[in-house]
């Protein structure tokens, strides 16, 4: 089984633990994502950095619940192309970046996602339409690419489970606990450990 078989499930466990407890992260990156050394043993994978994350009971009243989406847009797509999904399960969250800041390029000097997943659009995006000032005017359009131009080399069931947890609108998005349960985690039987 490759590592990112076995390394992603305990991510989302992870994610899902921290979502039953409404505790939402907001920053789910490789930098705040510690891997054990030996990736074949039983040690934790360990999330880090709660500096920007989200809980009802201490964060309500600066950021009430209606709001708190609404200040972040979807900064995924890099994180796919050089380690895994970045994903957050609550409809208040998705690992985000600012909307004022919003270059063509990400800081890692790859493609910015509006031009991977398209710019987000009234039809892609309609949680965006609560916004106070409508954001659709403000951006340049970018067509979408499909997983297969982005993930060339990922199996169908990984380009699936990537399809379902990169996207924009909350609603369409698969919780920690529907992605466990994804056709990718399952091992195949000509699968070799």
């Amino acid at each position: 089984m490759r590592a990112n078989q076995k390394d992603f499930p305990r991510l989302l466990s992870g994610l899902a633990y921290l979502h039953a407890e409404q505790i939402i992260h907001r920053d789910i990156s490789p930098s705040n994502i510690l891997l054990p050394q030996d990736i074949n043993g039983s040690d934790p994978i360990v999330i880090t950095d709660f500096g920007t994350a989200w809980h009802p009971s201490i964060s309500s009243s600066t950021e009430p619940v209606d709001q708190n989406a609404l200040k972040l847009v979807l900064h995924a797509i890099v994180d796919l192309k050089h380690s895994s999904p970045t994903h957050h399960t609550q409809h208040l969250s998705i690992s985000g970046q600012p909307v004022f800041f919003s270059p063509n390029v990400s800081a890692h000097h790859q493609p910015h996602y509006s031009k991977t997943l398209g710019t987000p659009t009234e039809k892609t995006w309609p949680e965006a339409l609560k916004w106070k000032t409508n954001p659709f005017q403000w951006w340049k359009i970018f067509p979408s690419q499909s997983w297969e131009e982005l993930l060339p080399n990922v199996e169908e069931d990984g380009k699936d489970l990537v399809s379902r947890l990169v996207v924009y609108e909350s609603g369409n998005r698969l919780t920690a606990d529907q992605a466990l349960n994804h056709a990718f985690f399952v091992e195949k039987p000509n699968s070799h450990n």
